[in-house]
């Protein structure tokens, strides 16, 4: 199990949402089903971060002010074959997606480079064969939403292993005008 490092900004559906909720379980169930980590569902926006938790907290107010609410569309279920996007749902490359992935990256001072929208429902080194029946689903047979607004994003510490990862705080997005 690889080891994450620094920090990472996640787009999260409302906590309190059947969104939310539905996401929770699917992600629940697989790692029961699987034996693999538990964690919250959420879409990278950034991941693996370094700098100091003030500073980022500062950024983070910064890039909150400059995204609107928007949706996230859900779309085929699939893997890659990599610890962290052994199961995932794509998420679809919208403009309001990838404009908040450049603003994440200009905010941070990361260089521009390829972004893949996903949102993540298993983490672990399996095979194909173990995982094919999860990725051989589709959203609605999985009981996952096939969309979702994204009002909000979180701050994470990612340092370690998955069951050391903290919660650091939450950002609104700047309201619609």
């Amino acid at each position: 199990m690889p080891a994450a490092s620094g920090y990472s900004i996640w787009l999260v559906p409302e906590r309190h949402s059947l969104a939310y909720s539905s996401l929770s379980v699917c992600i629940d169930t697989i790692a029961q089903k699987l034996g693999t980590p538990c964690f919250d569902p959420h879409i990278t926006l950034l991941g693996e971060v370094d700098d100091t938790e003030s500073n980022l907290l500062s950024r983070c107010e910064l890039l909150a002010g400059m995204l609107k609410p928007y949706e996230a569309n859900l779309g085929a279920i699939a893997s890659n074959g990599t610890y962290y996007q052994i199961a995932f749902a794509c998420v679809e490359a919208t403009a309001e997606v990838m404009y908040a992935h450049r603003q994440a990256r200009a905010v941070f001072g990361i260089a521009p480079s390829s972004y893949f929208p996903h949102l993540s429902l298993a983490y672990g080194n399996l095979p194909l064969s173990q995982i094919s029946s999860i990725v051989e689903q589709d959203v609605d047979a999985l009981g996952l939403p096939k969309r979702f607004p994204l009002t909000s994003f979180e701050l994470w510490r990612t340092e370690g292993e998955v069951q050391e990862w903290r919660f650091v705080r939450a950002f609104s997005f700047a309201t619609r005008s």
